[in-house]
């Protein structure tokens, strides 16, 4: 179902832009997960043209775990903006999952197919940025180091990226992409307010190396979304993350926020950051999130109670 694109009437300041590392690229400090708009496609199309006109204008394609069916929705969706190529950072995830694939993700082989099948189906001409996405263990780090760069040498990506990559692989894999030439501009982290093992392990070794970074997980899977979403979990669990939102709540309220915007304000307070991935399903939504991207300081005092109000989740 296609929506007629009608743009609301209170407009909003466009989200900020941050340097992506050493690079030249710079993103908004918002980026769009085009993937989670589950909506149907036609919707989404108008929530892309709603992102652009709030200057949310890096965007991630990369198929949901379904096959490759998927993108000919994602190319649906795209074909809205078709005109506006230009003003968009588009990025793709390769590896792990990505159109069904489990065994030998990493590989040459599955790195520029995967990039090729979905270039074709969308028509799209190349992606902005190409990440390699999860550490393979089975395929050597030099062949996926080297599909990624052969991506940039056709033409088909402009920048290398890795997702989902620990500490331990990430100093392994750096250099290897450095020494051809064509060095990782960001990493992809998930990372929330009840999730900063990134930050506390990831942060540091991006900066030394001049990358920036994209959070993609700030609201914790919906656990700080405005409503908290039914999965299994224990009683103890279950009660750690009541009382974290209980007081988390209450400090956004504070601040003249509500829980999402201030778990989206807290993960950009962060120099390093450079961006945060999100979806949204309605204008208001996606104001919501800009104006959380406008108020990223906090003082000592929040964030010390931001801290403590999260304690339990770290016990």
């Amino acid at each position: 179902m296609n929506i007629p694109y009608v743009f609301p009437e209170h407009q909003i300041s466009p989200v900020p832009v941050r340097r992506c590392g050493r690079s030249g690229l710079y993103l908004p400090t918002l980026s769009l997960a085009l993937r989670r708009c589950h909506n149907a496609w036609g919707h989404a199309g108008l929530l892309l043209r709603y992102a652009l006109e709030a200057g949310v204008t890096h965007v991630d394609v990369s198929p949901p775990f379904g096959g490759p069916a998927a993108v000919d929705e994602l190319k649906a969706a795209l074909h809205t903006v078709r005109s506006r190529r230009e003003e968009v950072t588009v990025s793709l995830q390769v590896g792990l999952g990505t159109l069904g694939m489990l065994q030998g993700f990493g590989s040459r082989q599955r790195v520029l197919s995967t990039l090729d099948t979905v270039l074709r189906r969308t028509d799209l001409d190349f992606v902005d940025i190409l990440y390699a996405h999860r550490f393979d263990p089975f395929t050597p780090m030099e062949e996926t180091a080297a599909a990624l760069s052969s991506a940039i040498s056709q033409g088909k990506a402009l920048y290398a990226g890795l997702s989902g990559f620990s500490p331990a692989a990430l100093r392994r894999f750096l250099p290897l992409l450095e020494d051809q030439g064509t060095p990782v501009t960001v990493c992809s982290l998930d990372c929330s307010l009840l999730n900063r093992w990134s930050s506390v392990n990831t942060f540091g070794l991006l900066e030394q190396n001049g990358v920036g970074c994209l959070i993609t997980n700030p609201l914790a899977g919906g656990d700080l979304a405005i409503a908290l979403p039914e999965r299994p979990r224990d009683q103890q669990a279950q009660e750690c993350i009541t009382e974290a939102r209980y007081q988390l709540t209450r400090l956004a309220a504070a601040r003249r926020q509500t829980l999402p915007q201030l778990a989206l304000s807290w993960a950009l307070n962060d120099t390093q950051v450079t961006s945060i991935l999100v979806d949204f399903s309605s204008w208001e939504e996606l104001h919501d999130y800009c104006a959380a991207a406008g108020n990223t300081q906090f003082t000592l005092e929040e964030l010390n109670a931001v801290d403590i109000a999260c304690g339990s989740i770290f016990e």
